[in-house]
C-alpha cells in the first residue's frame, strides 16, 4: 500500500484564498485537482495528518462540533472528485513525525512507499523529513509538489 500523508492548512488552501467555511480556510478548488492527479497517478492511501482530524474524532463520539462539521465538509468536497480520507494520525500531539512513525508502526498492511504533504518545518518530521514535500502557507499545493509526490510514491 501506498499512503500520502496529508495537511490541509498550506497545502488545500493557502493564506488569502478565497474559500471559506465559517470563518476558516476551506479547500481551494485547484489544489484539489491537484491532489485527485497525485492519487490518480499513484493509487495512494490519504492519511489525514491536519489539525482537521480533530472533528473525526469528535465525530466517532458523536460529538456536534464546529471541527466535526469541518471534517464532513472535507470528506465531501473529497468525495466529489472520487477522493477518500482512508485513516487519520492518532491525536497524541506529538510532533507530526512520531504521530507518522506510530501510525505506520500500527498499520495493518505493508507500506511500500510514502510521501508527507505538508507546510510545517522539516523539523517536525524527524526521521522522516526525507519524505516530506514542504508546501509554503502563502501559496499551498503547486505542480512542483504534485510532480515530487508522484514520483516518491511510484519509486518502488
Amino acid at each position: 500500500m501506498k499512503v500520502l500523508f496529508l495537511d490541509v492548512d498550506g497545502v488545500l488552501n493557502y493564506v488569502g484564498c478565497d474559500a471559506y467555511y465559517g470563518s476558516v480556510y476551506f479547500v481551494v478548488e485547484e489544489k484539489l485537482q491537484m491532489l485527485t492527479e497525485i492519487i490518480d497517478r499513484t493509487g495512494a492511501q490519504i492519511v489525514l495528518t491536519s489539525t482537521w482530524r480533530y472533528g473525526f474524532a469528535d465525530q466517532l463520539l458523536g460529538q456536534e462540533s464546529f471541527e466535526a462539521d469541518l471534517y464532513e465538509a472535507l470528506v465531501n468536497i473529497m468525495e466529489e472528485h472520487g477522493l477518500e480520507i482512508y485513516d487519520c494520525t492518532g491525536e497524541a500531539q506529538l510532533t507530526r513525525g512520531v504521530e507518522i512513525a506510530l501510525w505506520l508502526q500500527a498499520a495493518e498492511e505493508e507500506i511500500e512507499a510514502f510521501a508527507i504533504l505538508d507546510d510545517m518545518e522539516s523539523g517536525q518530521f524527524g526521521q522522516y523529513e526525507s519524505f516530506l514535500i514542504q508546501t509554503d502557507i502563502e501559496k499551498g499545493l503547486d505542480r512542483y509538489h504534485v510532480e515530487s509526490a508522484i514520483q516518491m510514491l511510484n519509486e518502488i
